[in-house]
């Protein structure tokens, strides 16, 4: 165990122990629960350096043919396909007069 994580350790469960209200002989949990704490600390720091460190390399996406069609289209038209109809009313109609 490095010095700084040690001493960090003693400290934190210096606390834990002096909250708990000076309790003498729980000296072995007061010290777990700093280690506890220390190594999530330390888990997170990583973790935070580790999405820091910049992108994560992700395999290409499957293109299907829609995606590579709406690639090729000229930005700003709308594509053919995707344009809609009138509606056309299904309720009977009037007979002419």
């Amino acid at each position: 165990m490095n010095l700084d994580r040690h001493t960090a350790i003693t400290a934190r469960a210096h606390q834990i122990w002096e909250k708990s209200g000076c309790v003498h002989g729980q000296d072995v949990q007061h010290w777990r629960q700093a280690e506890r704490e220390r190594d999530e600390a330390e888990a997170r720091a990583a973790a935070v350096e580790q999405f820091n460190a910049g992108p994560i390399e992700v395999a290409p996406a499957k293109l299907t043919r829609k995606h590579v069609a709406k690639a090729a289209e000229p930005a700003g038209e709308v594509p053919a396909a995707s344009a809609r109809k009138p509606r056309v009313s299904r309720k009977a109609s009037a007979p002419p007069l």
